[in-house]
């Protein structure tokens, strides 16, 4: 017995040291890429200070698909935002409460996150080079409905495991199933067929869906959602149980996010902001890689 206590001791202590090590790397990557970052927003500023046209023919010719700006003064405002969004980004996904969300999560759930930051790294350093990626049912749209008709048929699945909450299960499979499907507008650009008169006149963009409906009011309601969203995710277990005593609902708290998922929760928090200056199309791509990995975990916790 002394001997198993000795080596779960040194496996304990392994285990401890590597992942101050990996603590330690991740620090000085956010270090780094802080100073690197700080040094790209100084050249970027610098440069359109000292010779303003010669700036704006060099991001025409390398980082536009037309080779034309029409709006220089908006472009350098942009640029230097983004440089500093990601600053922002880097921070909070380097902090120690990130790095702990991380580092006790599986190799899948890591990997769902390092997507996120691919996701946003992609959105500010390609989209402009490469538009055709983010068009209407291009690459990360198409994979955003994938993401989550996919997380949707896990929700189905996790029923026929544990028939317990199947009702919240099932709404859980409608909700997924229609976000997946308004963002393909349920396949009408794919078959081809033609808007309705009636749906034609209050759809925005001429679409089979429901969303676009609402498309003044976008600027609002995805900064709300990904706040409010941010803020369920973080919140503390006293608030939930509180909230959930309030609203008679104690029985359905473990379909809340649990706090292996606080690092979204930081996430969703930084997508308030950047929904409010850019829009909502990365906040519907980061949230359908969420659900997929709420399904799974879903879907485990039922098995």
């Amino acid at each position: 017995m002394v001997k198993q206590s000795k080596n779960a001791n040194v496996a304990n202590t392994g285990k401890l040291a590597s992942g101050f090590r990996i603590y330690i790397i991740l620090n000085n990557i956010r270090w780094f890429g802080l100073a690197l970052g700080f040094v790209v927003f100084l050249i970027n500023w610098i440069f359109s200070v000292i010779d303003f046209k010669s700036y704006i023919k060099f991001v025409e010719l390398n980082f536009t698909p037309d080779g034309i700006i029409s709006s220089p003064e908006k472009v350098i405002i942009t640029i230097l935002l983004r440089i500093i969004i990601m600053s922002v980004i880097l921070i909070t996904i380097t902090s120690k409460p990130a790095l702990e969300s991380l580092y006790k999560s599986s190799m899948f759930y890591k990997f769902l996150y390092f997507l996120v930051l691919a996701l946003f790294a992609s959105y500010y350093l390609v989209r402009g080079t490469y538009p055709y990626l983010y068009t209407e049912d291009g690459f990360f749209e198409s994979l955003t409905a994938i993401f989550a008709i996919i997380a949707s048929l896990l929700c189905l699945i996790s029923i026929y495991y544990n028939k317990d909450n199947t009702f919240i299960k099932f709404v859980l499979f409608i909700l997924f199933f229609l976000f997946g499907m308004e963002e393909i507008s349920w396949g009408q650009r794919i078959f081809g067929w033609n808007t309705s008169d009636a749906l034609s006149m209050i759809n925005h963009q001429n679409e089979t869906n429901i969303h676009n409906i609402f498309n003044p009011y976008f600027y609002l309601l995805y900064p709300s959602f990904n706040l409010l969203f941010g803020f369920l995710i973080l919140s503390s277990m006293k608030l939930r149980k509180n909230v959930a005593a309030w609203l008679k609902i104690e029985k359905y708290m473990h379909f809340i996010p649990s706090h292996k998922f606080k690092l979204y929760g930081f996430i969703f928090i930084l997508l308030g902001l950047q929904s409010y200056l850019y829009g909502g199309e990365l906040t519907e791509e980061i949230f359908s890689v969420f659900i997929l990995s709420y399904a799974v975990n879903l879907l485990d916790k039922e098995r």
